[in-house]
């Protein structure tokens, strides 16, 4: 009990007045609440499914997709919000006159003898359509990954050689080669691996893969390197997805920029994985690599750093992105160990089925179509899980927040007067654990507010760093007739 009073005074010494200290303290970190505002599209452009979506600036870049004629026009969909528009809570009301631009972006050689940019199959020669092939903005189901203002295209599927709608050897972009967009100067370049530098081999074609990016190594440790300019820098992570027999994936792989080298991370080795035709999904936070498929989560935490600050880096600038700490293996964190499926122990057997029950109420429903980081603030961060059949059925996997902020203060003493005490479990701080989130259903004048249609699949989401708590959701289809043409704003709380 000592323990408890120590840990209940400690709020006392952080926030202002022991009142204050119990109220911030004691409120729960969860469920968060999730309020949808319908964007309205302005183009005819914009109804497809199957494409990618990134924020920078307060722009939404839309790219690939599958229209209900076919392939959606070449080029990249770009939607203008207005200035600080993401600093204010949704009132639930459609918005409509975004501003609208279909950018053809200008291909450039990027310091490589290239011809210029055709997206069209109209070269007569093997090397001309293998040019074309990669620089397509005709493709669906391919990776998305964004580093400053840059927007990294890999694989996916040519809808140009599509055919009959199914994944084919031909169709599948290979992984050797990144389309590049440059979203200040509304160019696109190829980044070629450099196979010298690529001990490992590269990643086999895939489709559906996941895709996530860290800003490291900074462009100091690059400048030095050959590739596509000096400025160039950071990793690219891309896992699962399914390669060209259809088969699922469940490799992980990193691309780092710079070098321009490709190199294998550990395989996930889940024995708790009910279902291995569902590859998992992966994103980046705060110099770890997460991993979760709805039932599983995991983590590898990275060893990323700058020039300034290695001695390797005039050695093997190709090493910095791919570091690793500790054991250099995923680590898993839920299931918790005293509920792993794998456990052996029969003295854990009652208290376990006990357990299972409790967690699995929280536990998302179905496949995992996105895992999108967001932040509430004071250092709070979760992974967004989104259902692949309904952007409504969304859940929250909590990860340990940024050290030494008010998120981390407060985890810390639930924690310890939890353990201290025989308060109830959900007085824990909700670190590792899932929670549903629930939808606002009408606002504050009671008027019901609109939500996606249930159903709805192949749709794009990106978050909006620059807010943290938003994200953007666009197109996708229902039941696999109608190509929705428009988007959606989740705002959380």
């Amino acid at each position: 009990m000592a323990e408890a009073i120590g840990a209940f005074y400690a709020v006392e010494t952080v926030v202002e007045g022991v009142a204050a200290g119990a109220w911030a303290v004691s409120g729960a970190t969860v469920p968060l609440h999730a309020k949808f505002q319908r964007i309205k599209s302005p183009s005819q452009n914009l109804n497809v499914k199957g494409s990618t979506a990134s924020i920078i600036k307060n722009k939404v870049y839309i790219l690939g997709g599958e229209a209900d004629q076919g392939h959606a026009d070449h080029g990249v969909h770009v939607l203008s919000f207005p200035p600080d528009f993401g600093a204010s809570r949704t009132d639930g009301s459609p918005l409509s006159n975004l501003d609208y631009q279909l950018e053809k972006p200008e291909y450039v050689s990027g310091n490589r003898p290239l011809e210029k940019y055709n997206d069209h199959l109209e070269k007569s020669t093997s090397v001309e359509k293998h040019r074309s092939h990669y620089s397509s903005w005709s493709r669906t189901k391919h990776a998305l990954a964004t580093i400053n203002d840059q927007i990294y295209v890999l694989g996916g599927m040519d809808q140009v050689t599509l055919t009959s709608r199914q994944a084919n050897t031909e169709s599948i972009i290979p992984l050797d080669t990144v389309l590049v967009y440059d979203t200040l100067r509304s160019s696109c370049t190829l980044v070629p691996a450099d196979p010298q530098k690529c001990t490992e081999g590269m990643p086999e074609p895939r489709y559906a893969a996941s895709c996530t990016s860290s800003p490291y190594p900074l462009p100091a440790a690059t400048v030095e390197v050959q590739g596509p300019s000096t400025d160039a820098h950071g990793t690219i992570f891309l896992h699962g997805g399914y390669g060209t027999a259809g088969l699922p994936l469940h490799d992980t792989w990193t691309f780092d920029v710079g070098t321009r080298a490709w190199h294998k991370f550990p395989t996930i080795v889940d024995t708790a994985l009910q279902d291995k035709s569902v590859p998992g999904r992966i994103a980046y936070v705060d110099h770890r690599l997460w991993y979760t498929n709805g039932s599983t989560a995991m983590h590898l935490d990275l060893a990323e750093h700058d020039s300034e600050n290695n001695e390797v880096a005039s050695q093997d600038p190709a090493i910095l992105s791919t570091g690793r700490v500790g054991s250099g293996q995923w680590q898993v964190v839920y299931p918790p160990p005293e509920i792993d499926p794998s456990a052996q122990s029969q003295k854990l057997e009652s208290k376990k089925n006990e357990k299972d029950t409790e967690f699995k109420k929280d536990l998302p429903s179905a496949p995992t179509s996105h895992i999108i980081p967001i932040t509430t603030g004071a250092g709070r961060t979760y992974l967004i899980h989104f259902s692949s059949r309904d952007p409504c059925s969304m859940y929250t996997f909590q990860i340990p927040s940024a050290q030494k902020t008010a998120a981390s203060i407060k985890d810390t003493i639930r924690d310890k007067v939890t353990a201290a005490t025989n308060l109830s479990d959900s007085w824990k701080s909700g670190k590792h654990e899932w929670s549903r989130v629930e939808v606002v259903q009408a606002n504050k004048d009671q008027a019901m507010v609109e939500i996606p249609d249930k159903g709805l699949e192949d749709f794009a989401v990106c978050g909006w760093d620059d807010y943290g708590d938003k994200l953007i959701i666009w197109g996708g289809h229902e039941g696999g007739v109608e190509v929705k043409n428009e988007g959606w704003i989740v705002d959380l709380e």
